[in-house]
């Protein structure tokens, strides 16, 4: 079923597979896009409020339910992404994920027989690309982060303080998606310095040794003191 067309602001993210170019060159890709493919499938049919568009080694994925706070977007895309990125982790992947808000446009337009058409528009989804592939602190594997907006800090800022554990940071919310929910405010920053802390000491190894140390950061995101 094609999705329908969207017009409006909303948030939207982009995400990749981090490593996919050394797949690529190990015959690893094929069986890499397969299994994100079903999850991304499997995580959105369970939470139809959220759309998405994949292509090769990305997904560009928005909130596309009309009349829906901006609190109650920001959470479900957040639960999506968390999903996503907790079912590729099992698997051995990780992702790097830029989340942006504002105006964004999905249109189906055009198909044949052996072509099909479609436009992805807005300030949201650019912002969220350039985010994730340009912009400076570049995204490590497995990090996921928010642009900071004027629009959406309340939001923000609730669930900063709630459910998820988020991190300001600069210009950025980093979202620790690998962290369990609904903990107090003093266990989420206990954890949040021990991934922070377990990234930096990790990310000083040197290619694919560094690439599996930060799978183990995502997979066993341990406490200060455990």
């Amino acid at each position: 079923m094609a999705l329908k067309d969207f017009r409006g602001k909303t948030f939207v993210a982009f995400t990749d597979i981090s490593g996919f170019k050394g797949m690529m060159k190990k015959e690893e890709a094929g069986r890499a896009l397969q299994d994100f493919f079903a999850i991304g499938y499997d995580v959105l049919n369970e939470n139809p409020n959220v759309s998405g568009v994949f292509i090769s080694d990305c997904g560009i994925l928005y909130h596309s339910k009309e009349n829906v706070s901006e609190l109650q977007r920001l959470q479900e895309i957040l639960k999506v992404i968390q999903e996503i990125n907790k079912k590729m982790a099992n698997l051995n992947y990780i992702l790097t994920t830029s989340i942006a808000y504002g105006d964004f446009e999905y249109q189906d337009k055009i198909e044949l027989t052996n072509m099909t058409k479609n436009a992805l528009q807005g300030n949201a989804y650019l912002d969220a690309f350039i985010d994730n592939e340009y912009t400076t602190p570049k995204l490590k594997a497995g990090e996921c982060r928010i642009i900071e907006n004027d629009e959406i800090v309340e939001e923000l800022d609730a669930l900063s303080n709630n459910r998820f554990a988020l991190k300001k940071k600069n210009k950025h919310y980093y979202f620790y998606w690998m962290i369990k929910e609904n903990q107090t405010i003093e266990e989420y920053e206990a954890r949040i310095k021990a991934v922070e802390s377990n990234y930096s000491e990790k990310s000083k190894q040197l290619n694919d040794d560094k690439y599996e140390a930060l799978k183990d950061v995502i997979k066993n995101p341990r406490t200060v003191n455990e």
